[in-house]
């Protein structure tokens, strides 16, 4: 598999003092890739990050590997308070995650724009 993810962000503080960033995935995460994902997540978070935003429309694939990582970035967001929320989900990733039980799990919003929203 190819070495192909990107994550590209924004961020802006919010009335209440914390910071939110949205985080555009681009490419695969999965094993070549997950660890510099979680690494670069870990940064933002170390940095006073509390609410994330994944914008997965440009997410090509994810496996297990990667939905195991989501999983655990949105217990460490949610532990100190914070949300991590995913937006614009391909379907085949959508499919995945359904079949694994985690539509359920993650705070799936149809857009950016929902997703924001649901913060206040």
């Amino acid at each position: 598999m190819e070495d192909d993810f990107t994550l590209d962000y924004t961020s802006e503080k919010r009335p209440d003092g914390t910071i939110l960033v949205i985080g555009k995935i681009r490419g695969k995460v999965a094993p070549t890739t997950v660890l510099r994902f979680e690494e670069e997540v870990n940064a933002l978070f170390d940095q006073g990050t509390r609410h994330i935003i994944f914008d997965c429309s440009g997410l090509e694939y994810m496996n297990s590997t990667g939905t195991g990582l989501m999983v655990k970035l949105m217990d460490k967001f949610e532990a100190a308070g914070g949300t991590m929320q995913m937006v614009n989900i391909p379907k085949n990733i959508r499919d995945l995650m359904d079949v694994l039980g985690l539509l359920d799990v993650f705070k799936v919003k149809a857009t950016l724009a929902e997703a924001k929203a649901s913060l206040n």
